[in-house]
């Protein structure tokens, strides 16, 4: 700190200044390899082509994240596995349930909408369990 302070008095923070009492650190710039967008463009190629409502469920099933959601007065897990993908997913993408209900051939829009509601889905659902005790530690 004492170091960053004389930095600070002197203007000479590597990268960096204080603008009106604010610290600005300069953008860094990427170091990208002249064919690093045909590599990338290799690996899509290669990847098979698969939905992300495919994913999820398999995910799911693996790591049990869905575990860490449940009904907001019962405390309960979610009994609707795939719905409660569905709205994760409309939350995830800001889709609207009203979008997703169309594409879906599991749900209407009532049905994603009550899970909506009933789930508690905020943002400390979305800080996995193991996540959440190493934050204590």
């Amino acid at each position: 700190m004492n170091r960053l302070a004389r930095a600070a008095r002197d203007g000479t923070i590597p990268h960096g200044s204080i603008e009106d009492g604010t610290l600005r650190i300069d953008r860094l710039t990427a170091d990208v390899p002249e064919n690093a967008e045909e590599l990338v463009l290799d690996l899509y190629r290669r990847m098979p082509s698969v939905r992300i409502t495919d994913i999820l469920p398999e995910v799911d099933k693996a790591i049990g994240f869905s575990d860490a959601f449940s009904h907001l007065r019962t405390g309960a897990p979610c009994a609707d596995r795939v719905g409660l993908l569905n709205v994760l997913l409309v939350e995830g993408l800001n889709l609207g349930l009203r979008k997703t209900a169309e594409a879906s051939n599991t749900h209407d829009y009532w049905q994603l909408s009550r899970l909506a509601r009933l789930t508690a889905i905020d943002g400390e659902a979305y800080i996995w369990p193991w996540m959440k005790d190493a934050r204590l530690g």
